[in-house]
């Protein structure tokens, strides 16, 4: 803070001398106190990590404003930074003392691997409005989608072909699931009884295994029929 003493000059009469005191009541009091902005955010990176195809994801940017003086910031180019995500809000103006929470909602539209930045400035909102503050935030995006392939041991079926089998008897049968992602997932296989059939197929094939994970490799799963003392109909 600077404080200065002005004299007051009347528009009548000779300037008093310069060592002559100063008469009560003729003088003005000036006074200028000086603020250095002190802006912060927080995080410098933002991970979207793993995000599967067709989901949202959300992160939030705090914008820290610790003087005495209100800002103005804006996230340069916000509107066409990507397409898949929406920064709410923009730009604003963020009071003296506070924090200003800005949420950047990603919707996974496509497959991808990118790191990509955006710039955020600030200004004063008095006087000149000059630049006081230029930024990089870092945007990180990784999103995938769940790709299976199911392989059968005759290359161009899409079925389990037991054909004839006599009583009593018992086959195997195999095929493969392959998880051509990045990422590990699971899987679920249910026998589920159809219009048409007469009998219950839990209680004449077995599954191994029923249930497990796929890691960015192929998995055989076994099915198995068993023994039975019947002719089945369908």
């Amino acid at each position: 803070m600077v404080e200065a003493v002005l004299p007051k000059r009347s528009h009548a009469g000779p300037a008093p001398a310069a060592d002559a005191p100063a008469a009560q009541g003729d003088c003005s009091s000036l006074s200028c106190i000086g603020v250095k902005p002190e802006f912060s955010y927080d995080p410098k990176i933002l991970l979207f990590e793993r995000v599967l195809l067709h989901r949202k994801d959300a992160k939030v940017v705090l914008l820290i404003n610790n003087c005495f003086l209100p800002l103005k910031w804006m996230f340069i180019g916000a509107m066409t930074f990507d397409p898949d995500i929406v920064i709410q809000p923009p730009c604003g103006i963020i009071e003296p003392l506070t924090v200003k929470k800005v949420y950047f909602e990603y919707f996974s539209s496509y497959v991808q691997n990118v790191q990509k930045s955006i710039t955020l400035e600030v200004y004063d909102t008095t006087g000149l409005q000059e630049l006081l503050y230029s930024g990089e935030l870092q945007v990180k995006i990784d999103s995938y989608d769940v790709l299976i392939d199911i392989m059968f041991n005759n290359s161009g079926d899409k079925f389990i072909n037991f054909d004839r089998i006599k009583i009593e008897q018992t086959v195997s049968k195999t095929f493969s699931i392959k998880n051509k992602g990045n990422y590990s997932t699971s899987f679920s296989i249910k026998l589920e009884k159809v219009p048409g059939i007469t009998f219950d197929p839990n209680e004449i094939f077995k599954v191994t295994p029923l249930t497990g994970n796929l890691g960015p490799s192929g998995k055989s799963v076994t099915v198995q029929k068993n023994n039975i003392d019947h002719i089945l109909e369908t």
